[in-house]
């Protein structure tokens, strides 16, 4: 070895010897533990600066000896780190293996002889070992197009291509040998991705991956929740599972097939309770989805009324506002979102944070490892109950659990009265569900114990009393201006999505005209709403005129219609309300597909159901006043009356001809 240490000249961070790292001796015999035991004190009286004569005479050590356990001691791993008290262990490798001897040929079929080849070859043309390793980690051969992913046998291509370059023949090592060095540099790889990983983990083994190697680093996050309600979390989840709806027809009924639904939770970092919830029937949220799912959690919770037959939820199983009286009107500290467009509203960030008392952490682009609590949720409902259901559609397109969902969703007629409750039951199983996490209790059992003991300290985040006037989360705030004119005769009124609105009191006020006006619009239903003026002065409530104001509608019903009303594709009828004729004219588009042999999954569909979940078209049973259209057009395994009660049709307009 050279250039050895002594303890003269060994650097004095290097000679504490009681800081080497110590290894467990308790799988070594009793042989070898006596040598680890002898070199030990034999190296800490060196050390110390004792004469070694009589320890290195009665521990059967020579000075040499010594020395070269001393250098091993105090060698560094390919980390950084000492090997310290390790390397006296037997068979212990301080130094990665170099070979020295030149490399000869030999016969094609002969074994043997080709130990650290590849080192030698790298040591002799070190630009190959660059280029080889500038490909692994940017995935691109000098100035081609990056590919998506490196491989080995892809890496040993490239390899054999350098080795060309510098005109290597076939009596050379690789060339030489039937494999072409193939085992040893695939080896190389794996040792080169092992010490690189974060640098090619995105583009090796994808952003799951990446992400789930954040985690578990040995480094706590700054964002620690210490009570309940410090933090909470929300995000979007696309459920896997399909569901349908029933549309009633001059033929029976017709299902359809939906898109999946996405569920947004809002859960409790410290406790993992899920606190409020919403589902939309629809692929993307709005910020006014979030801001009224945020609502809810800020008042006592409204359990949802079952619909499925004989299906029940727990006392327990609800939201802890309501069986808690302490957390009743309750907000929090930090609210975690991600960088979706939706997050990043203007009203979400300045509403938001008034209401809930809170402020809002994005953290990192691309980074939902940092809200591991929703997705752990996540995970817990799909494999507890989503992917259970017959018309699951997998975890991904590999899953065997994936069949025909679509098929699967008509056959056993999954209502959306029954995906609602079924999401309504998931979460009420989480908020109960005995967790290590809690150290063995539920969510709210965890929540009970935080509140009654008062040695913690909690003190329950209560948000004030609402001010009389004040808008509510779930309104959406908008600014307008009274418009009419008084030469023509058209009374003031105000406009909103291409409709007029007004009442008895702005139709009158010809002073208003052309005056700022804030509206506060319940977009779930805007077939009326509250008109205030600038300066604070009630209006009151304002409806739409003509054959808008006539039945219920949300603010994306009524963008669908302006879209098609401008486009030509809807003629309301002579007295016909256009949202009815808007009705009819998704049913048919719903129903056209539903005819075919393999049913697909549409958006009118959606659109319908979202309107079924608004709470602007009403579910109906029809056994009593058409029998006829009782019996489903899919073919079922359920029994009739099963059936009856699971159907979901749409009663605001006349059966399909």
């Amino acid at each position: 070895m050279s250039a050895q240490f002594t303890r003269r000249t060994l650097p004095r961070e290097l000679a504490a010897c009681e800081l080497w790292p110590m290894p467990d001796l308790s799988q070594l015999g009793e042989a070898e533990r006596l040598r680890f035991a002898e070199f030990r004190q034999t190296i800490t009286c060196y050390l110390s600066g004792e004469k070694m004569a009589g320890a290195l005479k009665a521990g059967h050590i020579t000075h040499r000896a010594l020395l070269r356990q001393l250098n091993r001691c105090v060698t560094q791993d390919s980390t950084g780190h000492l090997f310290g008290w390790h390397a006296l262990l037997p068979y212990q490798r301080v130094k990665t293996y170099v070979r020295t001897a030149p490399m000869r040929s030999r016969e094609v079929c002969a074994h043997g002889g080709y130990s650290g080849a590849l080192g030698l070859l790298f040591a002799r043309y070190p630009d190959i070992q660059d280029d080889l390793d500038l490909y692994l980690l940017k995935r691109c051969q000098g100035r081609a197009v990056p590919e998506s992913r490196v491989t080995p046998a892809a890496a040993h291509t490239y390899f054999l291509q350098l080795c060309r370059r510098k005109g290597m023949s076939s009596a050379v090592w690789p060339m030489c040998v039937a494999s072409q060095g193939r085992t040893s540099l695939w080896r190389y790889v794996r040792r080169f991705f092992d010490l690189h990983f974060d640098e090619v983990v995105a583009a090796q083994f994808g952003e799951t991956a990446q992400a789930k190697s954040r985690t578990g680093t040995g480094y706590r996050s700054r964002l620690q929740a210490v009570l309940p309600y410090d933090i909470v979390e929300l995000d979007e989840h696309s459920g896997h599972f399909l569901g349908a709806i029933g549309i009633p027809t001059s033929k029976g009924m017709k299902w359809v097939p939906l898109r999946r639904l996405s569920i947004i939770p809002l859960a409790d970092r410290d406790s993992g309770v899920v606190l409020a919830y919403g589902v939309i029937v629809r692929q993307e949220p709005t910020s006014q989805d979030i801001l009224s799912i945020v609502a809810r959690a800020l008042k006592p919770w409204e359990p949802r009324k079952l619909a499925t037959p004989g299906f029940k939820i727990e006392s327990d199983g609800i939201m802890p506002s309501v069986l808690i009286q302490e957390l009743a009107y309750c907000g929090f500290n930090m609210l975690l979102l991600d960088n979706h467009l939706t997050h990043l509203a203007a009203a979400v960030v300045t509403r938001l944070c008034d209401a809930a008392g809170c402020i809002v952490n994005y953290g990192p682009e691309r980074r939902f490892e940092r809200r591991a609590l929703i997705e752990a949720i996540f995970h817990t409902l799909e494999e507890n109950g989503f992917v259970r259901l017959p018309s699951t559609t997998g975890t991904n397109s590999q899953d065997s659990r994936r069949r025909d969902a679509t098929r699967a969703a008509l056959k056993h007629c999954m209502s959306l009265d029954a995906v609602l409750d079924l999401i309504e039951a998931a979460f009420a199983d989480h908020n109960t569900h005995p967790t290590s996490h809690n150290f063995g209790s539920g969510p709210i059992a965890q929540l009970r114990s935080v509140v009654a003991d008062t040695d913690l300290g909690f003190v329950p985040p209560w948000m004030p009393p609402q001010l009389p006037g004040e808008p509510a989360l779930n309104l959406a705030i908008e600014r307008g201006r009274i418009g009419g004119n008084r030469a023509s005769g058209v009374r003031p009124h105000i406009y909103l999505d291409q409709v007029r609105y007004t009442n008895p009191t702005i139709s009158s006020r010809w002073d208003l005209i052309d005056k700022v006006v804030i509206k506060h619009v319940n977009e779930d239903n805007i077939r009326s709403f509250t008109a205030w003026l600038e300066t604070g002065q009630c209006l009151g409530s304002v409806t739409a005129m003509g054959k808008w104001g006539l039945a219920p509608h949300s603010r994306a019903m009524r963008k669908e219609i302006n879209a098609m009303l401008a486009s030509g594709k809807l003629e309301p009828q002579r007295g016909e309300s256009p949202v009815t004729a808007m009705l009819k004219l998704l049913a048919h588009k719903a129903t056209a597909q539903a005819d075919k042999r393999r049913p697909k999954q549409t958006r009118a569909a959606n659109v319908l159901a979202e309107e079924v979940r608004r709470g602007n078209l009403k579910a109906d049973d029809l056994a009593d006043d058409a029998p006829e259209a009782a019996a489903p057009a899919a073919p079922a395994a359920a029994s009739d009356a099963a059936r009856q009660q699971a159907l979901t049709p749409l009663s605001d307009f006349v059966a399909i001809n």
